[in-house]
């Protein structure tokens, strides 16, 4: 190799048989990006791309085809390093959650990769608005361009502005953690390689640690500042629906009432979102439980449906999570396999029977089991 440059790549060639003819590596094409070297191995030829710029996925994108780290080819087989995806260009990301559902395990997971950055919830007064079907839209568009013209309208968060000075070359990803976004799902069916993912979990489990952490009286304030959303025509909701939130905030102020309160908005969101899966093309229904339980396998598939590798950053934060028990979320809880299904043990029959009565077939179509046979 004649390196003339002030930057060393060595390449290694590995095989197995000592008898196979090698020929010297050829460097076809190289730039600030990545190279391209060729060799002949028994007459067959292979191109090795390896891209340099492995912190912006723009530059592995353009230099490899995908969004991974090298390419193998020869002559009828091609090998993707660090993704498998056959997306063409990059993705805009949206995460949605039910309120206090554990969605910033996710975000958080995300977040500690190089390729993304997350903000979450950016104020923007207008972006609630939706009743008016082309705001959420237009705001979205409008928070994506201010991303990628680097400019500070769009991010009045200090550790956002922060994180993105690190990682300039990052991917946006428009993250609601308080609930109200999953009502505007249907809203951004238009944007440009949109994927969204939803993070639920079993509403039973969800209540009890609502209750368990001292959350009611906050989440019932949360969910009534939110039925002005679900009262729009323009949401997923039936009317049926809408008229049962507005009756049970309405209704009595015992403890047995609020748990359906909390039951009906947990329908609702869950409603939304798989309305949002049968009208966007890609959308991911991720089951917080299947996250703990199995977060590597996890990950991995959720990466895949965004078409970028799952980094070591990423994988190592949410091993942290799943293992250590040092990680709470808003709820308040520390989550691991063992208090995912607490919920059999704390919420008495009753208030079982009332949550599963309250959100119907929805617990079925979410991916969980009745408890009561």
């Amino acid at each position: 190799f004649n390196l003339q440059t002030r930057t060393t790549r060595i390449a290694y060639i590995f095989f197995r048989n000592s008898n196979v003819q090698v020929t010297t590596p050829l460097i076809e094409k190289e730039d600030m990006n990545g190279l391209k070297v060729s060799v002949y191995i028994d007459s067959v030829k292979y191109i090795a791309s390896v891209v340099t710029a492995h912190d912006n996925p723009s530059a592995r994108l353009n230099w490899l085809g995908h969004t991974g780290y090298a390419t193998l080819k020869s002559t009828n087989k091609e090998f993707q390093f660090g993704s498998n995806s056959s997306e063409t260009s990059l993705p805009s990301i949206l995460v949605s959650t039910c309120l206090l559902c554990g969605g910033e395990v996710f975000a958080g997971t995300l977040n500690k990769s190089r390729d993304f950055v997350v903000a979450k919830n950016p104020r923007l007064k207008k972006f609630d608005n939706l009743c008016s079907m082309q705001a959420p839209l237009l705001l979205f568009s409008q928070w994506l361009t201010d991303f990628y013209g680097k400019t500070k309208p769009a991010f009045t968060e200090a550790h956002v502005m922060e994180m993105w000075k690190m990682k300039p070359n990052a991917q946006p990803v428009l993250f609601g953690s308080d609930g109200a976004l999953t009502f505007k799902l249907r809203s951004f069916n238009s944007v440009p390689n949109l994927k969204v993912v939803h993070v639920t979990r079993d509403p039973r489990a969800w209540i009890q640690a609502v209750i368990q952490q001292g959350k009611l009286d906050h989440s019932l304030k949360t969910i009534s500042q939110h039925i002005k959303y679900v009262n729009c025509s323009s949401t997923q909701l039936s009317a049926s629906q809408r008229t049962l939130l507005h009756m049970c905030l309405k209704g009595s102020n015992d403890h047995i009432h609020k748990i359906k309160i909390l039951a009906h908005y947990w329908a609702a969101d869950i409603s939304s979102a798989l309305a949002g899966k049968s009208q966007l093309k890609e959308f991911f229904l991720l089951k917080l439980e299947d996250l703990i339980l199995e977060p590597e396998k996890i990950a991995e598939k959720i990466f895949n449906f965004l078409g970028m590798p799952l980094q070591a950053y990423s994988k190592h934060f949410l091993l942290q999570i799943t293992k250590t028990k040092l990680f709470r979320i808003e709820s308040g809880e520390v989550l691991d396999s063992l208090t995912l299904n607490k919920w059999e043990e704390d919420l008495d029959q009753n208030s079982i029977h009332v949550i599963e009565q309250s959100v119907g077939t929805l617990l079925q179509e979410a991916g969980y089991n009745s408890y009561f046979k």
